[in-house]
């Protein structure tokens, strides 16, 4: 498979956690990076976007400032800190609710959206071997 992160500890992570036994970390490159805001303020702000950085949600999020109709960020369940600092990050930006999407199924796993502690609690139950998909956040309201 292949797979990159901007992150070495979540590379040293992944070696040992369980979906990543086929990945091999064995190339580095060098990328531009730019932030949400920079792109927001040169395109506009979009309805909508994917995150799938591997372990960098948390930076892509430090560099909005302004909230965003619907976000997904890609979650892995043997890591669920990533996407509770996604929601934590959210949470600053504005009120929003969530809903996963497992796999590429495409299909929203609860009938109901639930509130950040409802998607924190299902995100900390999962074991490792479940599979991974999108944890999508739509905005109720905006902060401030």
């Amino acid at each position: 498979p292949t797979v990159s992160s901007l992150r070495t500890d979540f590379v040293n992570d992944a070696a040992t956690t369980e979906g990543f036994e086929q990945v091999h970390w064995n190339d580095t490159q060098t990328v531009d990076v730019v932030t949400l805001d920079a792109v927001m303020a040169q395109y506009g702000v979009p309805r909508y976007i994917k995150i799938d950085v591997e372990g960098f949600e948390e930076e892509v999020l430090a560099g909005v400032s302004h909230p965003v109709e619907l976000i997904s960020a890609e979650f892995l369940p043997g890591f669920p800190h990533w996407s509770f600092a996604v929601i934590d990050r959210l949470d600053q930006l504005g009120e929003y609710e969530f809903n996963p999407v497992v796999g590429e199924s495409g299909q929203f796993a609860w009938d109901q959206w639930s509130d950040a502690r409802g998607a924190r609690a299902w995100l900390q139950s999962l074991p490792d071997s479940h599979p991974s998909g999108d944890l999508f956040a739509r905005l109720l309201t905006a902060s401030g």
